[in-house]
């Protein structure tokens, strides 16, 4: 019984002899042109986090790591394709790519599912967040936790290819491991995005109502100062910096970022995973699963759409990014005339 994992890419062949790999054209292509476009906008986005102090806030590290983690997981696939076309028989190419299979995705998600309780912790504790949460603790929690997803998807790997002598890709306990971990990653981001929409709608709704009822209770000659009075009393504490104007900008931002993470996480994850589980049911009730498993690395790919998309949503949506960039750029234009 061959590996999800190995597909059609490698497979052992039961002798300590691992087959040629098969790469058809169409996946270096993919690959080589979602690189080229998402390496040099991740790699954008790293340099003016780091270089730019205004963005070292909590929300834009957490973004840091998720751009880390799309550089990350487009290196992975490089060399990938070096490996598996330069050294397509030697069995140290197939222990590269099982060492490297699924943290790229998983350390991605785990990415995103912080940033998301950041945003939710943000919304709903606006004073203690900005009190407690620092730069600092969000990339010890980065770091850790793509520590602890590697010692977790390898422990399991290498003690079981060791113990049982079993090909590098013939470890069915290790992929298993991997599409549970991912499938419970994924699953607390659709969770996170839908209430993080929910609290912030709500609030938007309260503020809204809060309006409405003082604008209708007060004169046009006091209506004013007392506006203020009552709007700052009875609002949220998150709408304590938030203008009257700025309202319906927050919401459609809202809007934007739910349709942003659980579209793009239904893009990636549903075919991978649908395919997985394919996979799993047909490795345990027949012995031949090619018909099935040949799709696994276009879809393991689709990651990288991830990482191309990610980036240009980022820029085009965080208002103060663009701030950053365009101060850089005329602070340049000013020092060069």
């Amino acid at each position: 019984m061959s590996s999800i994992f190995a597909s059609s890419e490698i497979v052992s062949n039961g002798t300590n002899k691992t087959e040629p790999v098969s790469v058809l054209a169409f996946l270096p292509l993919a690959i080589v042109s979602c690189v080229s476009v998402g390496a040099p906008l991740n790699l954008l986005i790293a340099v003016v986090i780091i270089v730019q102090r205004r963005l070292h806030k909590p929300r834009h590290i957490a973004w840091l790591g998720v751009t880390f983690s799309n550089l990350f997981a487009q290196v992975v696939s490089v060399n990938e394709l070096i490996v598996f076309y330069l050294m397509p028989e030697s069995k140290t190419a197939c222990w590269i790519f099982s060492l490297l299979v699924g943290i790229p995705y998983a350390s991605l998600l785990l990415n995103l599912l912080l940033g998301l309780i950041d945003r939710f912790i943000a919304i709903t504790f606006p004073l203690w967040h900005k009190n407690q949460v620092s730069v600092k603790l969000i990339i010890a929690e980065q770091l850790t936790g793509v520590v602890l997803l590697s010692i977790l998807f390898k422990a399991s790997h290498f003690w079981d290819g060791i113990r049982k002598n079993v090909s590098c890709l013939k470890n069915e306990p290790h992929g298993k491991i991997i599409v549970l971990t991912l499938t419970v990653l994924v699953t607390s981001c659709f969770i996170a995005q839908i209430v993080i929409y929910l609290k912030t709608k709500t609030y938007f709704l309260q503020q809204r109502e809060g309006r409405c009822q003082s604008m209708s209770s007060l004169s046009q000659a006091d209506r004013p100062q007392n506006v203020l009075e009552q709007s700052t009393a009875k609002s949220p504490e998150f709408f304590v910096h938030v203008g009257s104007n700025a309202i319906s900008k927050l919401e459609i931002e809202a809007t934007w970022t739910l349709a942003q993470g659980v579209t793009s996480l239904a893009i990636i994850s549903s075919p991978i995973f649908i395919v997985w589980l394919g996979a799993f049911y047909c490795s345990h009730v027949y012995d031949d699963c090619t018909a099935v498993t040949w799709m696994i690395p276009y879809f393991r790919e689709l990651v990288l759409v991830h990482t191309v998309y990610n980036p240009i949503m980022y820029i085009w949506r965080s208002h103060e990014f663009s701030s950053a960039v365009k101060r850089k750029c005329c602070l340049g234009n000013a020092n060069v005339t």
